[in-house]
């Protein structure tokens, strides 16, 4: 079945230059200065392409759950702050939202599916998996304290 590679970036600027698979590392992003919201779409994304690559069997229950309570958390402050950017009603926004974390979350399992083809590893040793993972672990411990 294709997967959509299509992101819909709402940073406003120029985006700094993608990787062949569509993904730039965060502190890269970061460094451009984008929409907020898009920080907290991109670790949803991150947090549920982990989480449906590893599966809740081999993950756990647990692991699960704490990967679906982020998420509910990621994403409903991205939609929160897109509401209050005037980016659509509610349900329009929770809509993109939705789709906008879907279609990075495909860039990223297209990336382990690649990495794991041709290392047998989905994601060790990968710079930008490392990365993003400790962006958006900051990111979420940071949340969490608020």
């Amino acid at each position: 079945m294709p997967r959509i590679f299509v992101i819909v970036f709402l940073i406003g600027a120029i985006a700094p230059p993608a990787s062949a698979d569509g993904l730039t590392p965060l502190s890269q992003v970061m460094k451009s200065g984008p929409n907020p919201d898009y920080l907290l779409v991109r670790c949803a994304a991150f947090y549920q392409a982990n989480a449906e690559w590893g599966g809740k069997q081999r993950l756990g229950k647990e692991y699960i759950a704490k990967v679906d309570q982020i998420l509910k958390g990621l994403l409903s402050l991205a939609i929160l702050g897109r509401v209050e950017s005037k980016m659509g009603s509610t349900d329009h926004v929770t809509q993109v939202t939705l789709r906008d974390t879907r279609n990075i979350a495909d860039l990223y399992l297209e990336r382990f599916e690649m990495s794991y083809a041709s290392t047998g590893h989905a994601w060790s040793g990968d710079p930008l998996w490392e990365a993003d993972a400790r962006e958006c672990k900051y990111l979420t411990e940071k949340l969490a304290k608020k």
